[in-house]
């Protein structure tokens, strides 16, 4: 009996011990802690400490650990990363639709090229452009307010001159078109000199390193002498093409009318020691006072100093008689100014 009453006595001492003792309340400013579903050991604790005593004791939701934080950042980056690269992508996709050549994306940018021609500046050199393509630009250009257009090394030929033809006498603001590295030939040139026949805004026309023969020079050469008192046509380079003597009579030719080029460039050509004697000698005559600048090198007769001591100081003359009109040019409007303020 004595050890059964014992035996209980040491449970009842147990029981003691596990009994909760009151917690003192903290002393620090609540918080507000986040709301979470309890997690099997807060139920347990508040079930040992009693729903009444829940008051004085609040036993937060253990704070997410460090790996959670982690990797929730990880999560929010790449997501923020997916988004910018969907953005860039689509962004990137519009740049490369424009571009690109439309040899290799045919007509579907067509538009696009079209929308850039809304530009005073328009470069699309070295865009693979075919002639089709190259066709449909051209003949939006009527519409265009652009001022420069620059087409350097593409695939143009005849179909694209055929449509800047005519295009030309309806466009009103472009002054620089570049034509160069194409492969614009004798019929190209023929349907391009028509349309240079009725334009009054075209100031710098290039056309080297393309097929032009003599045929084909002849043709320019006629235009600017049809049109020449109408025409604002200062600079024509025809570097790199396939001109002989021949094709330099046709220059010389138009340079004895035209009074508006002020550069003619027709280097790297088949030009022999004739060819730029008949040229020169149109400056050097006098019949011609407005060509300031004659590139000739590279050609069979640039060879003979002779002749190119001769050009040049025909050129000097011409700039020499150029300042001398500048300067007439600028007394008499200074004498209308003064007149103008003296009446005034």
């Amino acid at each position: 009996h004595s050890h059964s009453h014992s035996h209980s006595h040491s449970e009842n001492s147990q029981l003691k011990t596990h009994t909760p003792s009151p917690v003192p309340i903290p002393t620090l400013t609540p918080t507000a802690t986040p709301t979470s579903t309890s997690t099997p050991s807060n139920t347990a604790a508040r079930a040992t400490l009693g729903d009444s005593d829940s008051s004085l004791v609040s036993i937060p939701t253990p704070p997410t650990s460090k790996t959670t934080h982690i990797l929730q950042k990880k999560e929010t980056k790449t997501t923020a990363r997916s988004a910018t690269a969907t953005t860039t992508h689509t962004t990137e996709a519009k740049q490369l639709k424009l571009s690109k050549g439309v040899s290799h994306i045919e007509f579907t940018a067509g538009k696009d090229y079209v929308r850039l021609l809304q530009s005073k500046t328009v470069d699309l050199s070295g865009k693979h452009i075919s002639d089709t393509a190259g066709s449909s630009i051209l003949d939006s250009l009527a519409t265009s307010p652009a001022e420069e257009l620059y087409l350097y090394k593409n695939h143009l030929s005849t179909k694209t001159a055929l449509s800047l033809g005519r295009s030309l006498p309806f466009v009103h603001t472009l002054k620089v078109l570049l034509l160069g590295y194409n492969m614009i030939d004798d019929e190209g040139a023929g349907l391009l000199a028509k349309g240079l026949e009725g334009n009054r805004c075209l100031e710098t026309l290039s056309l080297d390193y393309n097929r032009i023969g003599d045929k084909g020079v002849k043709h320019l050469a006629n235009s600017l002498k049809v049109g020449c008192s109408d025409s604002a046509l200062r600079v024509l380079d025809l570097d790199g093409n396939q001109i002989t003597d021949q094709g330099a009579g046709h220059l010389a030719a138009c340079l004895e009318v035209n009074r508006t080029l002020t550069e003619l460039s027709v280097a790297q050509n088949r030009i022999g020691e004739s060819g730029l004697k008949c040229i020169g000698s149109v400056v050097s005559r006098g019949d011609n006072t407005s060509l300031l600048k004659l590139v000739h090198m590279g050609n069979p007769g640039s060879g003979n100093k002779v002749i190119c001591n001769e050009i040049k100081a025909a050129l000097k003359k011409n700039k020499k008689i150029k300042k001398r009109a500048e300067k007439k040019l600028r007394k008499k409007v200074d004498f209308r100014t003064a007149l103008f303020n003296h009446f005034d």
